[in-house]
C-alpha cells in the first residue's frame, strides 16, 4: 500500500519530468515488469498527475500476476528514460537557457521554472564518467549560469531590487523575486482604488487629457482671463485684443505696430515705414520729372509767344519738339487775336 501510494503523488509543478517520477516512486517500479507489461507502465506515467494511477497500479496486482517475481528495476529506468527524455544536446539546452525573458504577463514562478527546466536538462546531459569533483565544478558553472540568466531576464521593476539584494543562489534569486512580485502587486492593487496621487483616475473634460480635473484645467482659467472670448488667430483680432495680464487683475495696454505687426510703437512711429517711404520716393521712375519739365517749358515758352508777336510759332517752341499740334495751334490763334487788338 506505501508503494501504491507514491504513484497517487499529485505534483502542481509544470517542470515536473521523467527524472522526478523516477525519484519519487522507487518502490512502485518493481511492480511492473519491463518488458512483458509496458502497455500498463506507459498508462501509469501518463497519468500520474491524477488518481488514474492509482487504480491502473490497484487493477495491474488484482489481476493475479506474481508480485515477487520481478526483475531489476534498472532496466525499467532505462526504458523509461530513452522513451521519455528529450534527444537535445547540451549546446541546444544552453541557447534555450540564454534566450530565457520574463514576457509582459508572465509571471515570476512561470519564468523561474523554465529556467530551472533548462538547468536541469544541462545536468542530464553532462558525462556520467565524470569524478565527483569535476562533476561539482560543472554543476557550479551551470548554476552560475542560471543565476545570471534569471537576473537579467527578470522585468525591470523586479530585477532592480533583486540585484540590489545580490543573491548567491538561484533558488535565493527566486525568493526574493516572489516577495518583490507580491509587494509590487499589493502596491498596484492600492493605488488602483486610490484617487490621492493617482493620475489616471483624473481625467479632464475640458481638453479631454489625464492627470488633472476640468476645475483645473489651465485651458480653462485661461479663457476665463480672456473674459471667455473665442480665440481668433487673424491678425486683426490679435491686434484688437492686445491685452496681457500682470498680476493679478492688473490690464495694460500694449503697442503695436499695425505696419510692421511689431510690439512697442505704433504706425506712425515705425522707421521701418519711413524708410520704405523714403526709399519710395528716392526711386521713382524718371519719367514723372520729365514731365514736369516739359510742362513748365511750355509754360515758358507760351509766355514768351504773348509777349512776341512778331516771333514764329516755330521758333518758340524750336526748344522742344515734342510739343502737341493742338498746343501750337492754340498758341497762333493768341497771336492773332493780339495782333488785331493792337490794329
Amino acid at each position: 500500500m506505501k508503494n501504491e501510494e507514491q504513484f497517487n503523488v499529485t505534483h502542481q509543478d509544470q517542470k515536473y519530468d521523467i527524472h522526478n517520477f523516477l525519484r519519487n516512486h522507487p518502490g512502485g517500479l518493481n511492480y511492473v515488469r519491463p518488458y512483458k507489461d509496458k502497455d500498463i507502465t506507459k498508462r501509469m506515467i501518463d497519468t500520474q498527475h491524477s488518481k488514474a494511477a492509482y487504480y491502473l497500479l490497484r487493477e495491474y496486482k488484482d489481476s493475479g500476476r506474481d508480485e515477487t517475481s520481478t526483475s531489476d528495476s534498472s532496466d525499467l529506468e532505462q526504458y523509461l528514460l530513452d522513451g521519455y527524455t528529450d534527444r537535445r544536446t547540451q549546446a541546444q539546452w544552453q541557447l534555450e537557457l540564454h534566450s530565457c525573458k520574463q514576457n509582459a504577463n508572465e509571471g515570476v514562478i512561470s519564468f523561474a521554472n523554465r529556467v530551472e527546466n533548462c538547468y536541469i536538462k544541462l545536468l542530464g546531459t553532462l558525462d556520467d564518467t565524470l569524478d565527483d569533483e569535476r562533476r561539482n565544478i560543472h554543476t557550479e558553472m551551470l548554476q552560475t549560469q542560471a543565476l545570471n540568466v534569471f537576473l537579467m531576464g527578470l522585468n525591470r521593476e523586479v530585477a532592480m531590487i533583486v540585484k540590489a539584494r545580490n543573491p548567491n543562489t538561484l533558488e535565493d534569486a527566486i525568493r526574493l523575486a516572489l516577495s518583490e512580485e507580491q509587494e509590487l502587486k499589493s502596491r498596484l492593487e492600492i493605488a488602483r482604488y486610490q484617487n490621492v496621487g493617482n493620475s489616471n483616475s483624473r481625467f479632464c473634460t475640458n481638453c479631454n487629457r489625464n492627470g488633472h480635473t476640468s476645475f483645473n484645467c489651465r485651458s480653462q482659467n485661461q479663457g476665463r482671463k480672456n473674459f471667455s472670448q473665442p480665440q481668433s488667430f487673424t491678425n486683426n483680432q490679435f491686434q484688437k485684443q492686445n491685452i496681457r495680464q500682470i498680476g493679478n487683475n492688473a490690464y495694460v495696454n500694449k503697442k503695436i505696430c499695425n505696419y510692421c505687426k511689431n510690439v512697442g510703437h505704433l504706425i506712425h512711429e515705425c522707421r521701418k515705414r519711413q524708410y520704405n517711404n523714403k526709399w519710395k520716393n528716392d526711386h521713382r521712375p524718371n519719367a514723372v520729372s520729365a514731365n514736369t519739365t516739359f510742362n513748365n517749358s511750355q509754360r515758358q515758352s507760351s509766355v514768351a509767344t504773348i509777349n512776341d508777336p512778331g516771333c514764329s510759332s516755330k521758333q518758340s517752341f524750336s526748344t522742344n519738339s515734342r510739343v502737341p499740334r493742338t498746343e501750337t495751334a492754340t498758341a497762333r490763334n493768341a497771336n492773332i487775336v493780339q495782333a488785331e487788338f493792337q490794329h
